[in-house]
């Protein structure tokens, strides 16, 4: 091979030697970017630390409180802590005499009030249980409610839908007018694309842009007229179903805050008077052995 033919050979390659007799790097292909590869490799790297470093603060401001409260409980130890050793005897006495005197004097009364003893302990589990299922309709009609608030968004755009189908088999005529418009526009600047030698912009638009407009759902398409008082029919009873349902979830809205509101009342009601109303009832509560004592210490 000759010395020509050589340096030819050598200039097809990805690189060829300058004067100094280094090599130089063959550009990259038109198009290529090395810098939007790098930027958006970096950017997908910052969303990820962002995210470690949204979750890293909040671990470290969960560590700092603790640690806070560890600090501020182990710094006031050895005061508390002596405190209650001068007083726990004391504390345990106190607690087995109050312990005793519920077990002296539940036999006590058990004896005295007989069959009776049953009723009042009915009485008193009911109304424990009556709190309990009270405090429990609270956040129960919360969560209600809660659900019930996510529907009408839902219908309401629903609404909005059936409504721009009524209208636009109203005025058929424009609205297909209109969105001929749309594709004339759309087929223009695929035009342009290609004039350009944007040949892959084009098919883009193509097959996204004006396909959807062409082959999508819209209405606003040509239809022999005799069908058009039947499209419009149905349009219009579809609207109507819809507006049924979006005024149902509003209503099921007002009923679940309604629901809320006296689970609430029922709640607050009963802590305020349920206790003083079995009271006042078990004052009445005397077995006869009890009443004849009542009247012999009068």
């Amino acid at each position: 091979m000759s010395e020509s033919k050589q340096d030819t050979a050598e200039g097809t390659g990805s690189s060829s030697k300058q004067p100094d007799g280094q090599e130089k790097t063959a550009a990259p292909p038109p198009g290529d970017d090395p810098f939007k590869s790098a930027i958006d490799e970096l950017e997908k790297e910052a969303g990820e630390a962002r995210v470690t470093k949204d979750t890293s603060d909040l671990t470290f401001a969960d560590k700092e409180n603790r640690l806070t409260a560890l600090r501020t409980a182990r710094r006031d130890l050895d005061a508390n802590q002596k405190s209650y050793r001068e007083a726990y005897e004391k504390l345990k006495r106190e607690e087995d005499t109050y312990a005793q005197y519920r077990d002296s004097e539940e036999d006590s009364l058990k004896k005295l009030l007989k069959d009776k003893a049953a009723e009042v302990q009915r009485k008193g589990e009911a109304l424990r249980q009556r709190r309990d299922d009270l405090e429990a309709a609270v956040p129960a009609a919360e969560e209600e409610l809660r659900k019930a608030e996510q529907e009408p968004p839902k219908s309401q755009a629903a609404v909005k839908k059936a409504t721009d189908i009524v209208n636009q088999y109203k005025k058929l005529a424009a609205a297909v007018t209109a969105r001929h418009g749309r594709l004339k526009a759309l087929r223009g600047d695929i035009t342009k694309s290609e004039q350009a030698g944007q040949y892959a912009v084009a098919y883009w638009l193509l097959r996204f842009a004006y396909a959807d407009e062409l082959d999508g759902n819209d209405v606003a398409k040509p239809i022999e007229p005799d069908t058009l008082p039947q499209e419009l029919l149905d349009a219009l009873q579809a609207l109507a179903t819809v507006e049924s349902t979006y005024a149902r979830d509003q209503q099921n809205v007002a009923n679940r805050r309604r629901e809320l509101a006296d689970a609430k009342k029922n709640r607050d009601d009963h802590v305020a008077n349920a206790e003083k109303e079995l009271r006042a009832e078990l004052e009445q509560v005397q077995p006869a052995e009890a009443a004849t004592r009542g009247a012999a210490h009068a």
